[in-house]
């Protein structure tokens, strides 16, 4: 089934800065199981999303999608 699997959760190095690691399980292109390892990167400021990024293993994306 797919989904968000493995998320684990740091605090950054500067205040209001949260790490959350994650394996992202898919179904590929093929038909076959992928999965692919990412980061979120989320500032927060008064109470507020201020940032997100979102980082994940490009091959894994692209063997995924049958590239």
């Amino acid at each position: 089934m797919a989904g968000i699997r493995d998320v684990v959760v740091h605090g950054g190095a500067e205040p209001g800065t949260v790490i959350a690691e994650h394996v992202v399980e898919m179904e590929s292109a093929g038909g076959g199981r992928a999965r692919i390892p990412g980061l979120l990167i989320i500032d927060v400021g008064d109470g507020l999303i201020t940032r997100v990024r979102d980082c994940m293993d490009g091959l894994g994306v692209a063997r995924a999608a049958g590239r």
